[in-house]
């Protein structure tokens, strides 16, 4: 086994279950704006989400606060006994990458018409689309506050028709998908940064150190932090219980891949800054929706009976199996 494969092996060992989960049992929510309401479910009458570029997020921090725990982590372990001053020289100034592999299936000419599998590494650029595990949660709801009223729904979404849908497409067209639960914990993420600078050592010390593994081993670092900033969020945003979808495409495309199957970037403008966008239909597969619920507005019951009839009717063509809910969060004016 090479030291890479070593390192591939402990994966999961580094990071346990908050990061190893490929499976979401419970509905996930996607709170939006009217104006998004109409443009995910009923535009083109199957969904589709829209996926911002996340350098382009309108939270600083965000991918950067894994730069400042790493960075208090090496400072920790110097003071361990465990580890060599050495080791830590080594791997104290590693960022995180951009760097992804991708593959993609493509046909050859032959009768047999075979795929041809090609991988390849590129800068990758990621896109988000965020969803939250919270079903009716008022602090989310405040997000769609327009001047003393609130402006906004929420779609539930079966997660498992999402990944089902997505993860096997993206293997054989050239980007990447992930659905992942971000870690808000400071103990959490400290405890997983940790072993990411521990468990490694042992291998590298039981290694003959020679320029290639000192390379596999910061490859190796390197790459898990370029992951970890996806999953990382600071605990001030713990409310939002986000679920997020992530998609990540090469900057470099393949010559030989028929680029036309690779999602189509846009671009809007939102508070001075503007945003690349890809979206991402999912047609035929308008059993993914589960839900609508209508944000919290001071109507009567009789009022708020008869908007869920309104929103059921608009949703009939194609969304008939969708339950429409009314939020119960209190509404203050």
């Amino acid at each position: 086994m090479t030291l890479d494969e070593d390192y591939n092996s402990i994966r999961n060992e580094i990071v346990g279950d908050s990061f190893s989960r490929y499976y979401f049992d419970d509905t996930i929510y996607h709170y939006t704006s009217p104006d998004g309401l109409e443009g995910i479910l009923l535009k083109k009458g199957y969904p589709t989400f829209r996926f911002s570029r996340f350098d382009c997020l309108n939270d600083k921090s965000e991918g950067n606060e894994i730069i400042q725990l790493y960075h208090q982590a090496i400072v920790r372990e110097s003071s361990n006994p465990n580890i060599s001053k050495e080791y830590l020289d080594l791997i104290s100034d590693i960022l995180p990458t951009e760097n992804v592999f991708f593959s993609i299936d493509i046909n050859s000419s032959g009768e047999e018409k075979l795929p041809t599998t090609y991988v390849w590494s590129s800068l990758a650029e990621t896109y988000l689309c965020s969803f939250s595990k919270a079903p009716d949660d008022l602090a989310m709801w405040n997000y769609y506050v327009k001047g003393t009223r609130y402006e906004g729904f929420n779609i539930g979404v079966c997660p498992e028709l999402m990944i089902e849908s997505l993860s096997p497409n993206s293997y054989h067209k050239g980007f990447k998908f992930k659905l992942i639960e971000v870690i808000y914990n400071s103990d959490i993420k400290a405890s997983i940064i940790k072993r990411l600078i521990e468990r490694p050592y042992v291998l590298y010390e039981s290694s003959s150190k020679s320029e290639a593994e000192k390379e596999a081993l910061r490859s190796f670092i390197a790459d898990y932090l370029g992951t970890l900033r996806f999953y990382f969020k600071s605990e001030y945003f713990k409310h939002e219980q986000e679920v997020r979808a992530i998609i990540m495409l090469p900057k470099e495309e393949l010559v030989e891949a028929d680029n036309s199957v690779r999602p189509i970037i846009e671009y809007r403008f939102c508070n001075g800054l503007t945003i690349p966008y890809i979206s991402i239909e999912f047609e035929h597969l308008q059993s993914m929706i589960e839900s609508v619920t209508i944000g919290p507005v001071d109507l009567d019951s009789v009022q708020r009976k008869e908007q869920c009839i309104i929103m059921r009717d608009r949703l009939a063509t194609s969304y008939s199996h969708v339950t429409v809910n009314y939020s119960g969060a209190p509404v203050r004016y």
